[in-house]
């Protein structure tokens, strides 16, 4: 009668073969390349959370909003991310990567601009008048207004433009479609105190 051993492994070698099971083969992580379906909402202000839907997030590395990276973001499970909008987040795509490659979903997300300060630059009672405006969303402007008046600008970042106008009221900045507004009371001797603004869609 033939006779068969049967060996017992110690329970360290057990959990190393199980951990090594659960990695895939050569202890490397098992995982496809990602795939970004849709980004809700698909508007938002820089420091908004989003949600991310798609296939494949396990082992995300990173997520970006055009170049920008993403500081903060969570793999909430294999097909969702919850992802803070970063600073220099620009319209646009939006790309996750892991180890395996690199998932975009084109043109899924704009961001809202936000006017959250104003500040002279030019002396009180120059012209042009030149101001300074603080915020965030700005790449992408387009125009500025200035008590309904065209106003000549620069972009400076993503959250300062500098605008030369002729006359003082209220500031709207189109940007990506969408507008922001500084309705507070300023003129070209008293430099406005910074308020939040709000934002809609430009008609």
């Amino acid at each position: 009668m033939e006779m068969r051993t049967m060996r017992i492994l110690p329970v360290a070698a057990m959990a190393v073969l199980g951990l090594a099971a659960a990695l895939g083969c050569g202890g490397k992580t098992s995982y496809n390349v990602p795939q970004v379906d849709s980004v809700s909402p698909s508007q938002a202000k820089v420091g908004d959370s989003v949600v991310l839907a798609g296939a494949y997030f396990k082992g995300i590395q990173t997520v970006s909003f055009g170049d920008a990276r993403a500081i903060i973001f969570s793999v909430d499970s294999d097909t969702h991310i919850t992802a803070t909008v970063p600073n220099e987040a620009i319209t646009g795509n939006v790309t996750v990567m892991n180890g395996k490659g690199v998932g975009t979903c084109y043109d899924a997300f704009t961001v809202v601009p936000t006017i959250t300060g104003l500040a002279l630059v030019s002396d009180s009672g120059t012209t042009p008048i030149i101001f300074r405006l603080t915020g965030s969303g700005f790449f992408g402007t387009t125009k500025v207004t200035v008590a309904g008046t065209d106003a000549s600008f620069t972009i400076n970042d993503q959250s300062t433009l500098t605008v030369n106008s002729t006359t003082t009221g209220t500031v709207v900045v189109t940007a990506s479609g969408l507008t922001a507004t500084w309705s507070e009371t300023w003129s070209a001797g008293t430099p406005a105190t910074p308020v939040a603004s709000t934002a809609s869609s430009a008609s």
